[in-house]
């Protein structure tokens, strides 16, 4: 049995279509599978298309996959680039609810890789659109090093 799901072509850090960073939005991804999130990533040869799902537990309010085949990277595992546009585009887009000055959540990213992340977000808005995004979440040192140029 087949299902319908809704998909966006956006330009994203521009007012203007095919100005900016072109990326595939697909809303409400599931019941996708890794290998069809993958053709539709390559299908629409964007340099990056973001999957929204259900959150997996209750410490956030999102669950997205981020996929950039057209540079050579089947899936990010956690990224503010995928997070940060997806604030600014839920507040444009009237998807979510707001006290009209600031929306925060947090997403997650790299289930399926076993590399879990998260990434808090924070967007301003002014006269109802989004004026400003912060990313930010933890981290921690893999190494350290010096190099000389």
């Amino acid at each position: 049995m087949s299902r319908k799901y809704k998909l966006f072509q956006v330009d994203s850090f521009t007012d203007t279509a095919f100005r900016g960073n072109p990326a595939g939005v697909v809303l409400d991804a599931d019941g996708l599978t890794d290998q069809q999130m993958q053709q539709i990533a390559r299908e629409l040869n964007n340099s990056e298309t973001v999957f929204i799902l259900s959150p997996t537990a209750s410490d956030h309010e999102v669950w997205l996959r981020y996929f950039t085949p057209a540079m050579g990277i089947n899936e990010d595992p956690v990224t503010g680039n995928g997070n940060g546009p997806l604030g600014a585009y839920m507040i444009h887009n009237n998807l979510v609810e707001h006290d009209g000055k600031n929306f925060k959540f947090r997403g997650e990213q790299g289930v399926s890789m076993g590399r879990q992340g998260f990434v808090d977000v924070s967007v301003e808005i002014e006269d109802g659109e989004p004026v400003k995004v912060i990313i930010g979440g933890k981290a921690v040192t893999v190494f350290q090093t010096e190099i000389e140029i």
